[in-house]
């Protein structure tokens, strides 16, 4: 996966196959001539110009009726759920996507719904202890995200400054404590928590070895 961050635009493309990729492309709102359909090779090539090759390749191949630009949001809501009904995933808990995981947390708190109800009597009593369970760590992450999203607003000496910041290792852990986390229901056979803070950093390292910001 390669991820790069230049004049508060975003670029992250990751192969799928031989013949195909997934790019994530995003801009503030603001930005009327990077958000268009199809894109503009011009336009992004003015930030990454040593990708002018992939936006030219986008432009010409990628299926624009099935692609879309999505205003990204943080959502919270005062409960999960209301009598016999839950909420969960992008209707719950929206986050931007700049720590990649509001699938994850969606997938996670799935589980542990499916779990907190096999797990109980009743199902409101088990509504509740599910959002009890599952929700410190998904708003966690959704004000991590914002955190890190910020960081591209920032002036260059600051995005510096970030950077080194990043690296300190309570830091680290705050960006990678839901990737670390294993899921209510599953059987990893591993605590997370007992791995040390180094290896802690050496993960978000791993994870991130490939992201270059400008």
């Amino acid at each position: 996966m390669i991820e790069a961050w230049a004049d508060k635009r975003r670029v992250l493309y990751c192969p799928v196959t031989r013949t195909e990729f997934y790019v994530l492309l995003t801009c503030t709102m603001q930005d009327k001539d990077a958000a268009v359909s199809p894109i503009d090779p011009d336009v992004w090539a003015r930030s990454y110009p040593f990708m002018r090759e992939l936006f030219v390749r986008m432009r010409d191949e990628a299926d624009w009726p099935q692609s879309h630009w999505a205003h990204f949001q943080t959502i919270r809501l005062k409960r999960w759920s209301a009598g016999r009904v839950a909420v969960l995933g992008d209707a719950a808990h929206a986050m931007p996507p700049y720590l990649a995981q509001g699938a994850g947390h969606a997938m996670m708190n799935a589980l542990g719904l499916a779990e907190a109800l096999r797990e109980a009597d009743a199902i409101e009593p088990a509504l509740a202890a599910w959002e009890r369970r599952e929700r410190p760590l998904t708003e966690h992450t959704q004000l991590w995200t914002r955190i890190y999203g910020a960081t591209m607003f920032l002036p260059a000496p600051l995005k510096k400054v970030s950077i080194l910041i990043e690296r300190i290792p309570w830091i680290a852990a705050q960006y990678v404590r839901a990737a670390n986390h294993v899921p209510t229901g599953c059987d990893a056979g591993l605590d997370i928590n007992a791995r040390s803070g180094a290896e802690t950093v050496k993960n978000l390292g791993s994870a991130r070895e490939s992201t270059t910001r400008f």
